[in-house]
Parts: C-alpha cells; structure tokens; sequence
C-alpha cells in the first residue's frame, strides 16, 4: 500500500491573496499545447483535454492534475474559469480536463448519472496519460466544482491509491457516498466553501438545484475526512481584505497532527458565492460573488505540491 510524504508544510499567505502579482494568466481555453483526447468507455466515446507545458521534458516525470468541472457545463469551461495550465507554465506539471456526460458526474448519488462508470474512465485517463507522458505517479492530483468536487471525493473515496491529494471547492460530501466511503490510506483534502452559496448548502439536507441528492454539511464533510486522517489539533487565521472593493472575507481552519503527517485544511469564504475564487467566467447573477482575496487555482497547487504517494 502508499503511504503519504509530507514534505515540510508551511500555511503561508501564498495561499490567500490573488496571485495577480505574481502569476499573469490570460483566459485562453485551447492552446497548440492542448489535445483532445478520446477514450471509449462502456461503449461510449468519452474525452479529455489534456495539457503539457512547453517546459515538459520526457526524462524528467512530471506531476498531474486532474480538473472536474461543475454539472451542466464542460471540460472547456473549468479549464477557462481556474487557468489550471496557465499555472503549469510555471511548475511544469501536466494538466488533464475531463469530460462528463451530458455535463454531469457520477459523483455516488443515485441521482446524478448513476450508471456511467466515471471512476473506471478516471482510471482509463491516468493510464492512458502514463503511457503517453512521463508521469510521475506518486504526484497525482484531483481538484473540482459543485458536481465536480463530489466526483473528487467520490476518488478520494476510491482511488486513494492513486491520488496524492485532493482539493474540493464549492462542494460537499453526498450523504450516499458517506454510508460508503472507505478510502485505503489518509488522504490530504482542502475544502474551500461559502455560507452563502445558494447551490451547495452550507448546512447541508436536500440539494434542491442541480441532480439534488442528500447533502452532509460542509462542517459534517470536513469531519469525515479529519476523522479519518485522524487529526488532533486545529488553529484558525483569518486573512487581511486586501482588496477593498471586494466585500469578501476568506478564514482558514487548519487541521493538522495528521496520520502519516497529512492535513485537512478549511477556507471559509464569507459572502461568497457558489463559485471558484478569482476565476474566470462565473455570472455573479447566478452563482453569487466571487472572491478575490484568495486564488483557488493557486491555492490547490500550493496544497498539492507538498505531497505525494511513496511505496
């Protein structure tokens, strides 16, 4: 089995304020460093986007995300909204975008897509990626929104023996997966929520938008996994407004004293929306305010990069 390397975990205000002065991304979508990429599965076509920075070298294993994107959108709009390969120009990891079908993720609740097979076409990407790139497999990531951060609890549920860490936004835990869930080692996840998000209730019950379903609370699914990971201590900061304009407020709890030095970590984003912080592309008509004060993209990679899977 894969036990988790913690490699000296530092919470700094990296992982808060827009990240405007330190990385310039623009909001292109498809690049000539992207494909498309297909895979059939359970007789149907599925696809992926995939990204490799032009700092890839074949003799030196990189690391990869993976990104979920929300229900009822697509692969090009997470990867429009986080820049998630804007960043991997400058760490020089390999991106993938997963598709859904027909928008949507089999997250684990009877309702949502639930006889299409996500977690074995998961499977399908990381080996096609292994084979075509040089991937470093004890540095895989998953990341996702709403329906999309469901999906990547459902592999952390199931997967653990392949993703290194985990990171949730705008999500909770479906009660369905809850009763099931049993993942084979301690898994570092961040989650990052708002009490006002409209779609994913901050105190959890019946999801009255998207494909609905029994909703933990967000304090009930940080409980899950810091209960699993067996977590002892937790210290609170709350970040300084370091844009006036933006009514927003971002605080941080921080669950450490980890089995196999793991981490749980909790952004709390109060007046936010159903969003992902300092993203792209997200109507404040209909999902609420987004936040500037703490970049999610930049966060999750932060969070990623201090772990990985060891033999």
């Amino acid at each position: 089995m894969r036990t988790q390397t913690y490699i000296n975990f530092s919470i700094f205000l990296t992982l808060l304020v827009s990240s405007a002065c330190r990385h310039t991304r623009t909001n292109h979508a498809q690049q000539p460093d992207f494909e498309t990429r297909k895979i059939t599965h359970q007789n149907r076509a599925r696809e992926y986007l995939l990204y490799t920075p032009p700092s890839y070298n074949p003799k030196s294993p990189a690391p990869l995300v993976l990104a979920f994107h929300g229900g009822s959108t697509s692969h090009e709009r997470i990867a429009r909204t986080t820049l998630f390969h804007k960043l991997a120009d400058d760490h020089g990891f390999l991106v993938a975008y997963p598709n859904g079908v027909d928008g949507h993720w089999n997250d684990g609740r009877a309702s949502s897509n639930p006889k299409i097979d996500d977690v074995g076409f998961v499977r399908l990407i990381l080996d096609e990626v292994k084979r075509t790139r040089s991937l470093d497999t004890a540095r895989i990531y998953a990341t996702g929104i709403s329906n999309g951060s469901f999906m990547t609890q459902r592999l952390a549920c199931e997967l653990s023996d392949r993703f290194a860490a985990v990171s949730v936004v705008a999500g909770s835990m479906s009660a369905e997966l809850n009763a099931v869930c049993k993942p084979k080692r301690p898994m570092p996840i961040m989650f990052i929520n708002s009490p006002e998000d409209k779609f994913v209730l901050w105190q959890g019950g019946e999801m009255k938008r998207g494909k609905g379903g029994k909703m933990l609370s967000v304090a009930d699914s940080v409980a899950f996994w810091t209960n699993h990971n067996g977590c002892k201590l937790e210290k609170g900061k709350s970040f300084p407004k370091k844009i006036p304009q933006d009514q927003t407020n971002v605080k941080l709890k921080e669950f450490s004293n980890c089995q196999n030095n793991t981490l749980v970590l909790q952004f709390i984003v109060e007046g936010g929306g159903h969003t992902w912080p300092s993203g792209k592309d997200q109507p404040a008509w209909l999902v609420g305010p987004t936040t500037q004060h703490l970049d999610a993209t930049l966060a999750s990679w932060d969070f990623f990069e201090k772990f990985k899977l060891t033999e």
